[in-house]
C-alpha cells in the first residue's frame, strides 16, 4: 500500500472517531509500522506472537539488505562470507539499522579477525566495484573511539566502491572482533551485527535515543566532542550519570554503572536473530566478552565527581578503557593502514 493511501486511511479513522483493532488492519499498515520504528520496539512486540515475531525478522533483514546494497555488497553472499570469517559490523551503520530516519551514515566498519583479510580480499575482488584506497597515517584514526586507548586493532584498509562512491572501512582486530565495540566512546554506538544477530548493549537508552560517554576525564579530545556533537545533531542526548539512564539505579548491578560488570550474555544485552529460519539461536561470534564502562561522573548527580577507568575483555584478551593519558588530538588507537 503506497504511503499516501496509509495516510489517508489514517485520516479516515480519525474523522470517524473509531478504534481500530490492530489485528483486523491490513498486513500492508502493519508492515509500514514496523518500517518506521526502533528495532528495539519491533523486537519487543516479536516478543509477543509468532505473527509479530516474523514481522520483527522481515523487517530487520530487509534494513540488513537495504543498508549493505547502499554500499555496494551483495546481502546473502556478504552474510555467508560474514558467518565464514566470524566477521562483524558496527559503528554508525548498525545504529542506522537499530533508529531508522535519524541520519544516513557515512561509511560501513566491518570488523574482522586476525588471518581473516585474505578471504575478505577475495570476496570483494569477486564482488567487484570495490578499490583499496589509502590515507594518511597520522590522520587514521577511529571516529568512534576516544582518547589513546590499547584496543585488539591491529590494522585498518579502506575500500572504495566505485558504483556507489561510498566506503568500506575494514578493520581488523588481534582478537575476537566483538572486543573493539565496547571501547566505542559512548553507549548508543556500542551494538554490532553478526551474520544472523543484532546485537544492542543498551536497548533501553538507544531506542530513547539517549545515552553515556564512556571515559574517565571530562578533557575529552577536541576530535571526540566533534564527534559526540555530531550524534547530538542526529537527535541523540547525552546523559552526564549513569542514574539518568536506568530507570532504577543499583551500584554495581544496573545497566550503565561503570561498577557493572557487563556481558553480550547478560539479561541487559538485546540479541536477536533476524534471518527468517527455523534456527533461532543468536550467535555472538564470541559470547565471552565483557565489559565495564569508564566515567568520570558519580552514578548520581548529587554525589561528588569519581574518576573510574573501564574494561573490555574475554576469554584471551583484556584492556583498561582510559583516556587520561595520550596525545592532544587522539580519538582512539591508531589505526595502522598499509
Amino acid at each position: 500500500m503506497p504511503e499516501s493511501q496509509l495516510i489517508d486511511y489514517h485520516d479516515a479513522v480519525q474523522a470517524t472517531d473509531v478504534r481500530v483493532n490492530w489485528m483486523d488492519m491490513c498486513k500492508d499498515i502493519h508492515r509500514y509500522v514496523f518500517g518506521v520504528m526502533s528495532l528495539v520496539t519491533a523486537v519487543c512486540i516479536g516478543a509477543t506472537s509468532r505473527y509479530h515475531q516474523k514481522l520483527y525478522k522481515e523487517q530487520a533483514m530487509e534494513r540488513v539488505c537495504n543498508w549493505l546494497m547502499e554500499f555496494g555488497l551483495p546481502p546473502i553472499p556478504t552474510i555467508m562470507m560474514m558467518k565464514q570469517i566470524r566477521a562483524v559490523i558496527s559503528g554508525s551503520w548498525v545504529l542506522a539499522l537499530i533508529e531508522p530516519g535519524l541520519f544516513q551514515p557515512a561509511d560501513l566498519d566491518l570488523y574482522v579477525p586476525q588471518g581473516a583479510m585474505t578471504v575478505l580480499e577475495q570476496f570483494l575482488s569477486d564482488t567487484g566495484g570495490f578499490i583499496e584506497v589509502f590515507k594518511d597515517k597520522s590522520k587514521t584514526k577511529s571516529a568512534e573511539y576516544t582518547g589513546w586507548r590499547v584496543t585488539s586493532i591491529t590494522r585498518v584498509r579502506y575500500f572504495k566502491h566505485e558504483p556507489t562512491d561510498t566506503t568500506l572501512n575494514v578493520i581488523e582486530t588481534e582478537s575476537s572482533a566483538p572486543t573493539a565495540v565496547f571501547m566505542f566512546h559512548s553507549t548508543f554506538i556500542m551494538n554490532y551485527v553478526t551474520w544472523n544477530t543484532l546485537v544492542c548493549s543498551y536497548p533501553r537508552s538507544t531506542c530513547d535515543h539517549r545515552g553515556l560517554v564512556s571515559s574517565d576525564t571530562t578533557d575529552m579530545p577536541p576530535r571526540t566532542q566533534t564527534n559526540i556533537i555530531k550524534y547530538i545533531r542526529r537527535g541523540f542526548k547525552i546523559e552526564h550519570s549513569p542514574s539518568k539512564c536506568d530507570k532504577q539505579h543499583t551500584c554495581g548491578a544496573s545497566a550503565h554503572c561503570p561498577d557493572t560488570l557487563r556481558s553480550v550474555t547478560d539479561a541487559d544485552t538485546m540479541r536477536s536473530t533476524f534471518l527468517n529460519t527455523d534456527d533461532n539461536t543468536p550467535d555472538l561470534v564470541d559470547p565471552t566478552v565483557e565489559w565495564k564502562l569508564a566515567s568520570c561522573r558519580a552514578c548520581r548527580p548529587e554525589e561528588a565527581p569519581v574518576s573510574k577507568s573501564g574494561y573490555v575483555g574475554n576469554s584471551s584478551f583484556s584492556a583498561t578503557v582510559t583516556d587520561l593519558t595520550g596525545d592532544d588530538e587522539g580519538e582512539g588507537s591508531v589505526y595502522v593502514s598499509e
